[in-house]
This record gives C-alpha cells, sequence and structure tokens, in this order.
C-alpha cells in the first residue's frame, strides 16, 4: 500500500512539471497598448500614429491612415517556444466604409527565417462605431516555428483610417540560457560550420543587387527595412518568377488589389516558386506590378496561369500617363486568351504585342483573378514577362508574331518543362505553314469528278467568312464585357 501511494505521488507530480510551462505562459507584446506611442511597432505600409480618441483604455490608441491600394500590417516579431500554445488578440475600431476587411494573423517562422504557417482570425467586415474584440483564439505553434510575427492586417479599396488598442499576444517566453539546466559534465564539441552559402543572382540592367539576408532571414527573402523607401516603379519587370519572397510571404516587387498574395512551393513552372492569388469575395481581384514604358513603343506580356475553381484567369496591361503610374488610366489591353476552371495545369497566355499610347510613361502589368463567387476561390501565375517587342500589334500583322524576350524562350524552349506534373499548354498558332498545299490540278480533277461547278464554291467561301466574322466578333465582345465589368475597379 505504501509503495501504491508513492507511485501515485510520483504520477501526480510528474504530471504537475509537465503542465509546469503553462504557468509560466504571460504577455509578449511590448506597448500593446500604445501607450508609449509606436514604440515597438511597424506598419508595411501607411502612417501608423497614435491618437488619444477613440481608445478602448488607457490614453492612447493606434490609428493607421493610408492611401495605398495594398494590404496594410501592423506588426511585431516575437521569439516562441515550438509546440506551445499562443493566442493573439487585440481591440479594434472599424468605421471607415473604404476597409474591406481587417483580421489578425499570426506567421510562424523557423530558424531560418522561412515561412512555416499562418493563422487568421476571424474578420471584421462591417463598419460600426465602436471597438470590437477579435482573437485567434488558442493556436499551437508548429514544430519548427522559432519566431512569430504577429500582425493586424488590413484590405481596403480607398482612403482609409483604422484604429486598434490593447493588442495582446499571451504565450510561453522563448528559451534563454538562464531556463536550461547546466550539464553535470562539461563536454567539448566541434566548433560548427556555417553551411555553404549560394551567391545572390547577378541583377538585370536597372535592378538593384539583392541585399545578404541577415541572421534568420532566408536567401529567397528581401529584407525590410521600415527607414528604407518602398519601390513603387520598376525600370523593367523585376522578380516575374516569384523568387524573390518578402518576410510575411508575399513577392518582393508585385503589390495586390483585394487578394491574399502569396509564394508557394506546391506549383511552379520554372524555379522554385510560383504566385498564388486567393479571393474571399466576389469581386475581382488581382496582383500588379508598375513598370516604366516608352511612349508609343510596342510591348508584349506573358505568363503561366493556372486555376481550379475561379472564374477565369488573364492578364492585363492599365496604360497611365504619368510617371508614377497614379491617376486615371488611358486605356487597357488584355491577353488574348483567359484560363478558365480546368485539371490543374499551368496554360500559357499572351497580350501579343500591344502598342503603347503614344502619351503613356507608365503601364500596370496585371494578374488578374475573376473569382465568380463569394467562396474561397484562387489562381497560381508563374514565369510573367513584359519586355518590348519587334513585332508588329493585333491589327496590322497577318499572322502570329512574337517578340522580344519570350520568342528567344519559347524558340529555345517551346514548350516550357512540366515540373511535379504542372504541364504547359501553350497553343500552337495557325498559319500558312501549317497548312499543307494541294498539288496542282487535283481541284479540278476533285471538282470534275464530284460535278462540282463554280457556283457552288461562292456560298461556301461567303459562309464561311461570315462564320469567321462572327467568331471574331464575339471574342471582341467577350473581351469588352470583361473590361466593361472592372471598369471601376482600375
Amino acid at each position: 500500500m505504501p509503495r501504491l501511494l508513492i507511485f501515485a505521488a510520483g504520477l501526480v507530480i510528474s504530471a504537475s512539471l509537465w503542465h509546469l510551462p503553462n504557468a509560466t505562459a504571460g504577455e509578449l507584446l511590448t506597448n500593446g497598448g500604445f501607450e508609449s506611442g509606436t514604440d515597438d511597432w511597424t506598419a508595411s505600409f501607411g502612417q501608423l500614429t497614435t491618437v488619444d480618441a477613440p481608445v478602448h483604455s488607457g490614453s492612447n490608441a493606434a490609428g493607421l491612415a493610408s492611401t495605398a491600394l495594398q494590404s496594410h500590417e501592423v506588426y511585431q516579431f516575437l521569439s516562441i517556444q515550438a509546440s506551445t500554445p499562443y493566442e493573439f488578440s487585440a481591440w479594434i475600431f472599424l468605421d471607415d466604409t473604404d476597409v474591406q476587411r481587417t483580421f489578425l494573423r499570426i506567421s510562424w517562422y523557423a530558424g531560418d527565417g522561412s515561412l512555416v504557417s499562418t493563422a487568421d482570425s476571424q474578420m471584421l467586415t462591417i463598419p460600426e462605431s465602436d471597438y470590437r474584440f477579435v482573437s485567434t483564439g488558442s493556436v499551437p505553434a508548429p514544430d519548427r516555428a522559432r519566431t512569430a510575427r504577429v500582425g493586424i492586417w488590413v484590405q481596403a479599396s480607398g482612403a482609409f483610417t483604422l484604429y486598434a488598442d490593447d493588442a495582446s499576444f499571451i504565450g510561453q517566453a522563448a528559451a534563454t540560457a538562464t531556463d536550461t539546466p547546466a550539464p553535470i559534465a562539461a563536454t567539448v564539441s566541434p566548433t560548427p560550420v556555417p553551411p555553404a552559402q549560394t551567391p545572390p543572382p547577378t541583377p538585370r540592367p536597372g535592378q538593384t543587387a539583392p541585399a545578404s539576408p541577415t541572421p534568420g532571414q532566408s536567401r529567397g527573402s528581401r529584407p525590410t527595412d521600415p527607414t528604407e523607401p518602398v519601390q513603387t516603379v520598376f525600370p523593367e519587370l523585376a522578380n516575374g518568377g516569384f523568387e524573390q519572397v518578402q518576410p510575411d510571404g508575399t513577392p518582393f516587387a508585385w503589390r495586390d488589389i483585394g487578394a491574399d498574395l502569396a509564394c508557394v512551393t506546391e506549383r511552379f513552372i520554372e524555379g522554385a516558386r510560383s504566385l498564388h492569388i486567393v479571393s474571399r469575395t466576389s469581386s475581382t481581384k488581382w496582383a500588379y506590378q508598375t513598370v516604366v514604358v516608352e511612349p508609343g513603343a510596342t510591348y508584349e506580356a506573358a505568363t503561366y496561369a493556372m486555376t481550379i475553381d475561379a472564374s477565369e484567369a488573364f492578364l492585363r496591361l492599365t496604360w497611365y500617363s504619368t510617371p508614377d503610374g497614379g491617376g486615371p488610366a488611358i486605356d487597357s489591353s488584355d491577353s488574348l486568351d483567359s484560363v478558365e476552371p480546368g485539371p490543374g495545369v499551368f496554360t500559357q497566355i499572351t497580350t501579343g504585342p500591344v502598342q503603347a499610347p503614344t502619351d503613356a510613361h507608365t503601364v500596370k502589368v496585371k494578374l488578374m483573378l475573376r473569382p465568380g463567387s463569394e467562396a474561397e476561390r484562387s489562381a497560381y501565375f508563374d514565369q510573367v514577362e513584359f519586355s518590348a517587342s519587334s513585332a508588329q500589334p493585333a491589327g496590322e500583322r497577318s499572322g502570329p508574331a512574337l517578340g522580344g524576350q519570350r520568342a528567344a524562350r519559347l524558340a529555345a524552349n517551346p514548350v516550357a518543362g512540366a515540373v511535379r506534373g504542372v504541364e504547359a499548354g501553350p497553343s500552337t498558332p495557325v498559319g500558312l505553314a501549317n497548312v499543307t498545299p494541294m498539288p496542282r490540278g487535283a481541284a479540278a480533277a476533285q471538282a470534275q469528278a464530284s460535278g462540282a461547278s463554280s457556283w457552288l464554291v461562292w456560298p461556301a467561301l461567303i459562309s464561311g467568312g461570315l462564320a469567321l466574322s462572327i467568331g471574331v466578333g464575339g471574342e471582341v465582345l467577350r473581351r469588352r464585357r470583361r473590361q466593361t465589368q472592372d471598369a471601376g475597379q482600375h
């Protein structure tokens, strides 16, 4: 009997020690109530300030104001313990109708700086003149996680202001050297050899060489310095393969309108990543990059796209007279084809050669997603190219023509490689080179054998021309209707 009591007591003590770390859980955020101004907080875009009204408690709250049509995040980086539960919460004041949605996100990062996964709270989408509590609930940190980026996310359709107060991140602090018991006997361990590092890629003309990664940052990530101005206009298309990834998992040089952007590795054509665009409302979404162009010059854009559940995905070039891509658009040109829901294969689409308006100085290269539903829908894009073309724009050329980088690429590799079962599906252009001519005299012999007369040929030619006109006209109307649907979202 005494032995049983001792054994039971041992079990109780073991269980208590097992749950002891939870007893040390506490507040990990600093300045969560913004009483020390905006210290320890960083805003990815917009102007982060403190206000004395409206507040949830204390004397101050955070105010984020911006005019950028871009996802915004106010965040902190924190060290955490893997496989341990955490909860991120805040009080949000959303009364601005231009805010489409706001929510909280925990982004978990591994020791090498790579993104492991994310966890989101519920979303606020309806404006109200009061603070509301938002929380992720208790979320276990992944086994590989070593740090967490906790952020308040805002996505808007116009100039907005949002307020937040009393943010909190509850959980166990990361282990420190004092938390680890001293070893009984000292051991000599070999000096670790730093892993071999891949040299940064050689920048193309007009591009800046990527900086060397800082400790804890992966080679594919681009460092974010809050004091460094964010580049919004590029001399030529940058990061078309989506291999340069920012710390939040979004692609360098690309921005979004109403969508979630992420560089993913599960599907791609070239390199190791592609762009995944996710929509959670029925409005058209897109990712874009602003590029400098020469007025009146001819350009061509091409990409590989895939969607399994969205209505369609396509390319769009929107031209602007301003040097920064601001103000009203002059004109826009859509890709010749769009990608509709399919079995999960990449298809190549292109705008063909397009002449920039004579007063255009910038263009927004847009990767468009029309979800067709309020439910979550998505599309993938990879290997985006935009360059000057020596070919004639549509309407001035007599047959299919490709120019610039795309022509050189297709000449060397007509069908981009099938990687991990993801196949490219470019269509074969039809022209005179694809048609085998009929031998001389064969047509007359065939007509004589069938008793054909020349008057029978004319109805066939007329009906064929009519069918061709209807087909071309239908495609033009379809493209105009598509542009009209999105006219209010430029």
